[in-house]
């Protein structure tokens, strides 16, 4: 009887300590758990996750045929402006990459971060004439103004192509037509689109259809479809 007992209690300890370290082990990944979930919490909420957003109410937008309005828009979205001349469209994505690597090989200038220093000498800024041509073009095609969108690292409540979207819609006063293979808006987009059609502009958006190589994508963009159609926005279905 002593002996069984003796041989027991090895085995009851064993147990004991075996469910004491699965315990602690839980503990510590609980632990970890609150603590990560802590440090994700405060980021977003120092970069305004959890804020009201910023709802668009303009007055008095320029049109798009006043001499501010680019300089406005640039302001707005922190944009640069510069000018170019449209060689061409290119809807496939090797095509645009082939044209991106071709337009900087055949860049005239460039700048450089030398050292954490960023050369910005001013023969590489001329002063803008769109009605002028390019003295070193002998094809005289005429330059058109552009503003060059920052794109990268983007913030919760402050995007530079987001304010650009925004904005542009505001100004419009003929037409806005969009082409989007993967047509997402936010609700702030969806007013505004509405806002504009019944203002008079000719709002139309052409976009991915069932064919879409994301199923996914599509589905959701066809959720949105709803109030822009019964705000009269035209929506069209591209079907290659």
């Amino acid at each position: 009887m002593a002996s069984l007992v003796e041989r027991k209690l090895p085995i009851v300890i064993v147990n004991f300590l075996d469910k004491l370290m699965i315990q602690s082990i839980l503990w510590w990944l609980f632990v970890a758990f609150l603590t990560l979930s802590l440090i994700i919490f405060i980021g977003f909420y120092l970069r305004g996750a959890f804020r009201d957003r910023i709802r668009y109410k303009v007055k008095h937008a320029p049109r798009p045929e006043e001499p501010q309005f680019p300089y406005t828009l640039a302001s707005i979205t922190n944009s640069f402006i510069t000018d170019g001349i449209i060689t061409d469209f290119w809807n496939e994505a090797a095509a645009i990459q082939r044209a991106r690597l071709d337009a900087i090989s055949k860049a005239r200038h460039n700048w450089t971060f030398g050292n954490g220093t960023a050369d910005l000498s001013r023969f590489k800024f001329r002063n803008f004439n769109l009605n002028s041509k390019d003295e070193d073009n002998d094809q005289g095609n005429k330059h058109n103004l552009m503003l060059v969108v920052p794109g990268a690292n983007p913030r919760i409540r402050f995007s530079p192509i987001q304010a650009f979207k925004y904005n542009s819609i505001l100004c419009a006063r003929k037409r806005i037509w969009l082409a989007s293979p993967y047509f997402l808006p936010d609700d702030n987009s969806i007013d505004l689109l509405v806002a504009a059609k019944q203002d008079g502009v000719d709002v139309r958006i052409l976009t991915t259809s069932i064919r879409s190589d994301k199923k996914a994508v599509y589905y959701a963009s066809f959720e949105h479809y709803g109030k822009l159609l019964k705000g009269g926005v035209a929506i069209y279905e591209f079907q290659p």
